[in-house]
């Protein structure tokens, strides 16, 4: 249910960042988790990264904030290699 809202969420504001990795990225790794073999505990735990991550990749889209782009992306990296997805 998280991964549908992310990726609603993602829909919703990707407008003129369809250009964006993360953009696609984001929901991509949330329906990826949802559907992984990792225990109930550990996937909380990344979902709630996932989220924290992609609040901040959107705030760089309306502020314009390159800097925190990169983190949000570096954070979507970090969760791809716990949730064992390959680098696109």
């Amino acid at each position: 249910m998280k991964a549908l809202l992310i990726a609603a969420t993602a829909l919703a504001l990707a407008g003129p960042a369809l250009a964006c990795g993360g953009t696609a990225e984001y929901p991509q790794t949330a329906q990826t988790l949802a559907q992984s073999s990792l225990t109930p505990e550990r996937k909380a735990e990344l979902e709630k990264k996932l989220q924290e991550g992609w609040a901040m990749h959107s705030e760089s889209h309306e502020q314009g904030d390159g800097a925190k782009m990169g983190q949000s992306m570096q954070t979507l990296r970090q969760l791809q290699v716990q949730i064992q997805i390959p680098e696109n």
